[in-house]
């Protein structure tokens, strides 16, 4: 059976140009389309060369066009050739042609309106950004990327085209590397019951090259604030583990034991028995591979992630080491934080790793770090295929400065404790010391004793901002004088103005005027404890200073005047009433010099803006080669902004039909150190593939569902009937 193809030009109206027949008066009569070349970057070694880097070079596609009438009734044209004298003697001769032309007349030829759509096209594609497709009217399809055109030779304006109306014209298209095919499904899944991680395995991906992924993520009754994918082609072994492997198959000797309490059937612990490991020094949690255990047969590359949990409060640090021999390679660590009960589990992120038995690495274990007598709890292994892989995560729900919680001009006279701010509430006191408003500002002494007014808001993860003064300014050598802004619950800002012992939680942002000058400081308390945890020179002289003090739940930042600090408190949000403060106190020295006013002014809280998250509930989000996006809850599209990973190619499962695994998760935190509260979240996964060539796919195998529906703009321009699928004849 004759097959028909067709060359189609993404022009403003796309332009097709078939193979055989003649019901457009174009018709391509040959065409040259080669592979595109290869290109090695190699690098000299001692022992010949390397290649570092391997691409392809752009091709070029070559079509050689015959331009005739078209042979209908709908377009034949009688030409007039006029009754004006004779032209000058063999001026317009023709072969074969008795007697002179005399006059034709150029508005009933058909070749020229055929001719100036085709210069249209190939200036257009010369542009850039259009594509050139390559079909068949038995449902083939192949696309490829045009970075310019030209039509090779001048257009042959002359007798013969002009009164035979035939003509020749050969077209020149430099291609970007690989033809692409049409998208289709791969497979789509759900996540399974006490599974973390959809897992797509025996996928066949068409093609010679990697082709196009696009992961598209649905199903999910809540938000999700972290995406993850990995692509690989495993072996045997690697399919057959798995990539969720609990930890208590993963207990080796040495004071790790099974933990059977409410935590979870399935968990390791470990806590240091007297006299064993001190604290401070790092500790195996449990092994991957190790020949005291049962090893993990599974070779290649993976981003590993393990489910641990701690007591409250506590700071645990985890890395997964891979030692060859004496050697030690494929170090990783991440911090973990437990803060609550209720935020239990969390997911450390030990980085990417290559696990190759070949190169001895047969003793893979996960070491912890942690105080003396820490208990450590540890659940599941995620052995995410790392060939390809990305971690995408939201910006949350970023603290701006369009959601006014508190604003204070300070205006008026009086005390500040016990009044109300424009917006906001009551101003709470706390300390010995006392603010009063006057001068269209809130001021104190630098002498009385220390003192706090703050704002009630509804969460710490803010931002406060305000001016602050010190008039006169104090000497370079007083010492002690701190003002400044904080965050942080009741009892917190009472530790840090001093006032008792109480055990609370803050972060601050402070002026010091020290021994040796002006310093901008950051300090966090913790319990009874008040830590300085940066610092930063402000110049010798600064009376007036604009700061600005952020917490987002995790990280703080602190600027002051063109100084800026950031730094992270591990523990979450305090429980009970928080707030939003400015303070001061100090331990100055008889004889520092004479008492200076300190002063604030335009005091304004912001509070977090609308949660950004990467996948909505009932909505869809979508990792592709190109782009990541997400649809939003009111149904409007955008960028996932943070992605750190791979953009997804999947690579061919060639004729030996080698078998493709894709695996994909959601979390409700970050993957990179999030914490896993709801590990039931259903999710649905589909893979969709776009195959690409290194050369034309004459004989790929086409879907079942393959057709020509939508393939050509106009179904006018398709070929003469008489050469669709059926007809012997030959092209």
């Amino acid at each position: 059976m004759a097959v028909n193809e067709l060359w189609i030009l993404d022009a403003e109206r796309a332009l097709v140009l078939p193979r055989s027949g003649t019901r457009t008066g174009v018709t391509v009569q040959a065409q040259q389309v080669p592979a595109p070349p290869g290109r090695r970057l190699l690098m000299e070694t001692d022992e010949g060369s390397v290649a570092v880097t391997r691409a392809r070079d752009n091709f070029e596609v070559t079509l050689s066009l015959v331009l005739a009438p078209q042979h209908d009734a709908h377009t034949d044209v009688s030409y007039d050739f006029g009754s004006l004298p004779p032209e000058a003697a063999g001026e317009g001769d023709l072969p074969g042609w008795e007697g002179t032309v005399r006059n034709v007349d150029l508005n009933g030829s058909q070749i020229v309106p055929i001719v100036s759509d085709i210069a249209d096209a190939i200036a257009e594609l010369d542009r850039g950004g259009r594509t050139l497709t390559w079909a068949t009217d038995y449902g083939q399809r192949a696309t490829c990327d045009v970075v310019a055109a030209e039509i090779a030779e001048p257009i042959p304006w002359d007798d013969l085209q002009l009164v035979a109306q035939v003509s020749r014209l050969t077209l020149k298209f430099t291609c970007r590397p690989y033809w692409r095919g049409q998208e289709r499904l791969l497979a789509t899944a759900e996540r399974l019951s006490g599974r973390r991680l959809v897992v797509l395995d025996d996928l066949q991906v068409p093609g010679d090259v990697d082709a196009l992924a696009r992961i598209e993520f649905s199903g999910t009754g809540a938000a999700q604030d972290g995406l993850l994918y990995g692509i690989d082609r495993p072996d045997a072994a690697t399919r057959a583990t798995g990539v969720q492997i609990a930890c208590s198959t993963r207990v080796t000797p040495g004071g790790v034991e099974a933990h059977t309490g409410s935590v979870s059937p399935q968990t390791v612990n470990r806590a240091p028995s007297p006299g064993g490991t001190p604290g401070g020094t790092w500790e195996t949690l449990f092994s991957l591979r190790s020949t005291l255990g049962v090893p993990i047969e599974v070779s290649g590359r993976f981003r590993v992630f393990v489910r641990v949990a701690c007591f409250a409060g506590e700071q645990l640090s985890l890395r997964l080491r891979w030692t060859a021999g004496a050697i030690e390679g494929g170090l990783t660590t991440n911090p973990v934080w437990r803060s609550s009960p209720e935020t239990w589990w969390e997911f450390a992120d030990l980085g990417v790793v290559n696990i190759d038995p070949a190169l001895g690495q047969l003793d893979g274990v996960v070491e912890r770090l942690g105080p003396y007598g820490q208990w450590t709890w540890s659940d599941i292994i995620l052995l995410v295929p790392a060939h390809r892989q990305a971690v995408a995560w939201s910006s949350g729900s970023p603290v701006d400065t369009d959601t006014v919680i508190a604003a204070d001009r300070m205006d008026g006279t009086g005390p500040v404790a016990y009044s109300t701010a424009p917006t906001g509430g009551q101003w709470d006191p706390f300390g010995p010391g006392a603010w009063s408003r006057g001068g269209g500002y809130a001021s104190r002494s630098s002498t009385a004793p220390a003192a706090a007014v703050a704002q009630q808001i509804p969460s710490v993860e803010c931002q406060v901002t305000a001016l602050m003064n010190c008039r006169p300014a104090p000497a370079w050598n007083t010492n002690g004088l701190i003002y400044g802004l904080a965050i942080g619950n009741g009892v917190g800002i009472q530790r840090l103005v001093g006032d008792g012992a109480s055990s609370g939680w803050a972060v601050a942002l402070a002026l010091v005027y020290a021994i040796d000058g002006p310093k901008m400081r950051c300090y966090v308390v913790q319990g009874t404890n008040v830590t300085m945890v940066g610092q930063g020179n402000v110049g010798s002289n600064v009376p007036l200073l604009a700061g600005r003090l952020v917490f987002d739940g995790q990280t703080a930042r602190a600027t002051l005047s063109s100084t800026e600090i950031s730094f992270q408190h591990p523990l979450a949000p305090p429980s009970g009433t928080k707030h939003a403060a400015v303070f001061s106190q100090t331990f100055a020295l008889p004889g520092d010099g004479a008492a200076c006013e300190v002063a604030f002014d335009d005091f304004a809280v912001f509070g977090k803006g609308d949660a950004d998250h990467v996948l909505y509930p009932a909505r869809t989000a979508t990792i592709t080669s190109d782009e990541s996006t997400r649809v939003t809850s009111a149904g409007f599209g955008g960028a996932i902004a943070n992605m750190d990973g791979d953009r997804p190619l999947l690579p061919p499962s060639t004729r030996a039909g080698r078998p493709v695994r894709v695996v994909a998760g959601i979390c409700r935190g970050d993957w990179r150190a999030g914490r896993d509260t709801s590990p039931t979240d259903q999710l649905t996964v589909a893979v969709h593939a776009t195959p690409r060539w290194l050369a034309l796919p004459r004989g790929e195998v086409l879907p079942p569902t393959a057709d020509m529906s939508g393939l050509l703009p106009d179904d006018d321009l398709l070929p003469d009937d008489d050469l669709l699928p059926g007809d012997d004849e030959e092209i």
